[in-house]
């Protein structure tokens, strides 16, 4: 409809519950304020993605924002993002190699279930995501056999976000899928819930500044973890805390190069060690 207009400033108000911004509708626009209304309303596909120039976007009272509505958009000041209450999902990289945001915020009371895949990939500035609800139990997600062979692989939902420091952790998180935090070498907090049956692999490589609260909070990889993928915890050489791993098997390369872990318990249940998985 608009793809690639240049204009100073876009607002839509929109007149009714359930207003779309339709697939590519602004793609490629040069703008420099994006604000949406009051009104709840859906940002479909590609709908802004590779815009230039946004200095300021208000989401307004958004409900869902679907598969890379804003994916490389070519931001040319840092910018803030704060997700209303009302958004429900967002899809997965719709934030794809933004690489002017610097934070992320969630207000309070939203529904929002899925850290999507690649939903954060690159975006190298980013520094904090904070208040993400209680409702969210995976960080990235399976595939389902409706989905369309163009999406991106399962995961990377923060891969390379290299700037990345604080990470506020939802209570009853279940699955953490490949990638997610792959090379994100300043985040500082890891806290697994007791919820969490699965971690992907290299979930966490090349996390160097990754460490618990305090050298005296054990790392516990609790009984309802039934799958974990080799590499997890790969070259994560500020990991100085104990390590307790209650159930399943230690996979291959799951604490290569944690050279500083203090002491390991494994649990009389563990039946498998596989290769360099202290190396």
């Amino acid at each position: 409809a608009f793809a690639n207009c240049i204009v100073d400033s876009v607002t839509i108000r929109g007149n009714s519950a359930g207003t779309e911004i339709l697939e590519a509708a602004f793609y490629g626009c040069t703008m420099k304020t994006l604000t949406f209304g009051d009104f709840p309303s859906t940002f479909k596909s590609t709908s802004f993605a590779k815009c230039q120039n946004i200095g300021t976007l208000n989401f307004g009272k958004i409900e869902a924002i679907e598969e890379f509505a804003f994916q490389e958009d070519l931001i040319t000041t840092d910018i803030k993002l704060t997700f209303p209450a009302t958004i429900t999902s967002i899809g997965e990289g719709a934030f794809k190699h933004c690489s002017a945001i610097t934070e992320v915020t969630f207000e309070p009371n939203s529904q929002i279930t899925t850290i999507a895949n690649s939903l954060f990939y690159e975006c190298t500035k980013l520094t904090k995501v904070l208040n993400l609800p209680n409702t969210i139990t995976s960080i990235g997600e399976d595939r389902k056999q409706s989905d369309p062979p163009t999406l991106d692989p399962v995961g990377y939902s923060f891969y390379n976000c290299i700037s990345l420091e604080t990470f506020s952790w939802p209570s009853y998180i279940t699955a953490i899928h490949p990638n997610s935090f792959m090379n994100c070498k300043n985040l500082q907090l890891i806290n697994l819930p007791n919820t969490l049956s699965t971690i992907g692999a290299s979930a966490f490589e090349g996390c160097t500044n990754l460490n618990t609260e305090t050298t005296d909070t054990p790392m516990v990889l609790s009984y309802a973890i039934s799958n974990v993928g080799d590499r997890v915890f790969y070259g994560c050489s500020s990991l100085s805390c104990d390590v307790k791993i209650l159930a399943g098997s230690v996979s291959a390369g799951m604490f290569y190069g944690c050279t500083n872990i203090k002491t390991l318990f494994l649990d009389r249940t563990i039946d498998t060690i596989e290769e360099k998985a202290f190396y």
